[in-house]
């Protein structure tokens, strides 16, 4: 996946936040656009995070490109974000 400067920042944010323990939300196991449940070998088409060795895979961009966690929770503005369904 290629991403731009902002949708860097935002997946760099998110990272340094849930290593800070700093994201308090029920954090996204599943793609919120297919459902898939995050394990190894979901990463070819999502953005995702494993807490620690043995953690669960946090899904942080879903299959269609789309933002998992709200941005302004790790200080990146997006006006356009909307909470998954």
């Amino acid at each position: 996946m290629i991403v731009d400067n902002r949708t860097g920042r935002y997946i760099q944010a998110v990272v340094d936040k849930i290593e800070e323990g700093r994201l308090t939300m029920r954090l996204p196991t599943r793609c919120p656009e297919c459902d898939q449940l995050m394990s190894l070998g979901t990463e070819s088409n999502h953005v995702v995070y494993r807490i620690g060795r043995e953690g669960a895979m946090i899904c942080i961009i879903g299959c269609e490109g789309y933002w998992c966690i709200n941005p302004a929770l790790v200080g990146v503005e997006s006006e356009n974000w909307q909470a998954p369904a």
